[in-house]
């Protein structure tokens, strides 16, 4: 409020629009308060800042998580897949447990941890 009362008085020092500003100083003087409130500015700019920093976060969050969910739900897939494969290729008879191994892209203890659990 003083600072707005000082700007007004410097204007009308200065000759910058004095007869404007002597004829309606009161009134120039609470509609600069009630425009411009610094504080409330403030809250408004660290409420702006805080909602884009919150979206930024909350976007790159998603995206992470999606990215590592699709990664690692891949990498499950291609071990259930490579135990599927080794499952089927025991209950053949047909092939060793290094054979299998080597197929199915599973270690040989695998495969036999595989073997006793059929």
């Amino acid at each position: 409020n003083q600072a707005v009362e000082c700007a007004v008085d410097e204007c009308i020092k200065e000759g910058i629009l004095t007869e404007f500003l002597s004829k309606n100083r009161a009134e120039v003087i609470s509609m600069s308060i009630f425009e411009y409130d610094k504080e409330l500015e403030e809250k408004k700019l660290r409420k702006a800042e805080y909602e884009a920093g919150f979206s930024d976060g909350e976007k790159s969050g998603h995206e992470t998580g999606f990215s590592e969910g699709r990664e690692s739900g891949f990498s499950e897939g291609q071990s259930h897949a490579a135990i599927e494969t080794a499952r089927r290729m025991l209950q053949s008879n047909k092939f060793t447990i290094e054979e299998i191994a080597k197929f199915s892209g599973l270690s040989q203890q695998e495969v036999e941890t595989i073997s006793s659990d059929a």
